[in-house]
């Protein structure tokens, strides 16, 4: 669904708006009248109305989108989530309650979760965010390690 088509445009001022009129109205009260109300009625009342429906049609499962704007949401727990496909979502704010100051608590990563992990023995992190092997060593022996 594309929001661009609802834009106002400059040629639909020209051909609608009083500037499509001639310089000296010469039609009755009621006449003259229509042509300043022309713009209204014929584009942007259109084009208003078409935005109100597709806005009133959303459920709030994928959230709003257009051509340049990628799908935003606000998620269980009043969180902000983004998603590039309005498929998968990323909570990227909190609304309030748990976690921090924000009201997030980054879940814990795992096999199946994108999450925070915590630097421990024998690791190290720059300033950059880079992880890097502190320890030494040597591997164990036996069955135990595949290469």
């Amino acid at each position: 669904m594309s929001l661009e088509k609802l834009k106002l445009k400059s040629e639909d001022i020209a051909s609608t708006g009083v500037c499509a009129a001639p310089d000296k109205l010469t039609g009755s009260a009621a006449e003259n009248k229509a042509v300043f109300d022309r713009l209204i009625r014929e584009s942007l009342a259109q084009k208003y109305n078409e935005l109100i429906d597709r806005l009133g049609a959303m459920d709030g499962v994928n959230g709003v989108q257009s051509d340049t704007i990628r799908y935003i949401r606000i998620g269980e727990g009043r969180t902000l989530q983004i998603s590039y496909d309005g498929k998968e979502w990323i909570t990227v704010g909190g609304g309030g309650g748990g976690g921090g100051a924000g009201g997030y608590t980054l879940p814990v990563a795992s096999a199946d979760t994108l999450g925070g992990v915590k630097i421990g023995a024998g690791l190290a992190i720059d300033e950059e965010g880079v992880l890097s092997a502190t320890g030494g060593g040597d591997l164990p022996d036996g069955d135990e390690v595949s290469y």
